[in-house]
Order: structure tokens, then C-alpha cells, then sequence
């Protein structure tokens, strides 16, 4: 597979080394009023949300299968002093974590880069690793670009013929398949239309998942 974070352009970094998704400043008030502190963020990239929660006191992990990504948030987190940790990682591989170890995880736009069966063993390495009454924060499109070329290869499950992400399997959540997925966890799910995040002419469906481990 390719390593996407190596082939997007110089606009598009800069936009994913910017401010956080707009979720994360209301998440920071809800894990510190249920006094969480260890974090993961699964497939942080180049560190937006990362680093924003690390510079929030929160002591944050992270692993990310890109190297070029890693690499640069090892040296943002060395550089400003931050207590972060990340290491070089494919999330379809069981973590490499101890069982009960954080108090919330984190996959934003990364969770759904996967088919089916491999979300299903995602989550469960997710629900492995969160503490009882632990959280996770999930936010996933809906549906496949209109402008780029799709096909369908199982359930809810396309790869793209064309685009920078071209061969990735993408998994499409709906509100049935999040609760059948998430079935161990209480969950609020949320349907919001959001800006693209590279193209403000563009909005895009997505789920917002509020997962707390049962």
C-alpha cells in the first residue's frame, strides 16, 4: 500500500498540520470532567489532534503505518517537549498495548481505511485496550466520492480506481453497521455534514460515534 501522507501535496499537509477536527476542543472538556488522561490517537498522521491534546496536558499515543508521518511527529514532539509517544504501526495488526491501558481512543478519518472483517478485529483490539467505562471517539464518511471512481468489493466496503487513494479499501459506516460493530459499547451516534476538509466547495456526510466501553 501506499504511503499517502508521502504522495498528497504540499496545500494538503499543511491543511492536516493545522488546527485539530473541529470535535477535539469538546472532547478535551469531556475527558478532563471524566478525569481521562492516557490517550490514543490511532493513525494520527502528521499530529493535529495529537499534539493539540499533548499541549492540553494529556498523555498521548499514537502510532500511524506512514514512516514519513511518524517521523515528523516524533521530531514535533521532541522539539516542543510534549509528552507524546508514537511508533511506526499497521492499526490491521493487533496493538501493541497492554489489555485496559487507556482511559479514550481516538480514529479520526482512519478507522474506515479497512474492510468489514478487519474493522471488526480493530475493535476489539480498541475494546482490549480501553479501560471499563473508557471512550472512543469515532468520526467515518458515509458514502464513496461522487467524483471519483468507486467499486463495491463487500459490504459497505469500496476501493477507489482513480484519486490518491486508489487500491484502499474504504468501509462506510451507517448507523445499523455502527451499532452492530460497536455492540459491546454504549454508543451516541451523530450524522453531521461537514465540509471536505481539502475542498471547502465540497460537504460530505460523516458519523460521529460517542462509543463508552461497557
Amino acid at each position: 500500500m501506499r504511503d499517502y501522507w508521502s504522495i498528497i501535496n504540499q496545500k494538503d499537509r499543511a491543511y492536516f498540520r493545522g488546527k485539530p477536527y473541529d470535535a477535539i476542543p469538546g472532547l478535551v472538556e469531556l475527558f478532563k470532567s471524566k478525569k481521562a488522561n492516557k490517550i490514543l490517537d490511532i493513525g494520527p498522521g502528521f499530529g493535529r489532534n495529537f499534539i493539540y491534546l499533548a499541549k492540553k496536558g494529556f498523555d498521548v499515543y499514537g502510532f500511524d503505518s506512514s514512516k514519513l508521518a511518524v517521523k515528523e511527529l516524533r521530531e514535533k514532539i521532541k522539539k516542543e517537549k510534549l509528552n507524546g509517544h508514537i511508533i511506526l504501526h499497521d492499526m490491521n495488526k493487533k496493538f501493541p498495548y497492554r489489555s485496559n491501558f487507556f482511559d479514550a481512543v481516538l480514529s479520526i478519518s482512519v478507522m474506515h481505511h479497512s474492510k468489514y472483517e478487519n474493522i471488526k478485529k480493530i475493535i476489539a483490539e480498541i475494546e482490549r485496550v480501553l479501560k471499563k467505562n473508557g471512550m472512543l471517539f469515532v468520526s467515518a464518511p458515509i458514502r464513496p466520492h461522487k467524483r471519483e471512481k468507486a467499486k463495491k468489493i463487500g459490504y459497505r466496503t469500496y476501493v477507489y480506481l482513480e484519486g490518491k487513494e486508489t487500491g484502499v479499501p474504504h468501509f462506510f459506516f451507517n448507523e445499523q453497521a455502527a451499532r452492530k460493530l460497536f455492540k459491546n459499547f454504549g454508543l451516541k451516534i451523530k450524522l453531521v455534514n461537514k465540509h471536505n476538509q481539502l475542498d471547502k466547495r465540497k460537504t460530505s456526510n460523516r458519523l460521529e460515534i460517542l462509543a463508552v466501553k461497557k
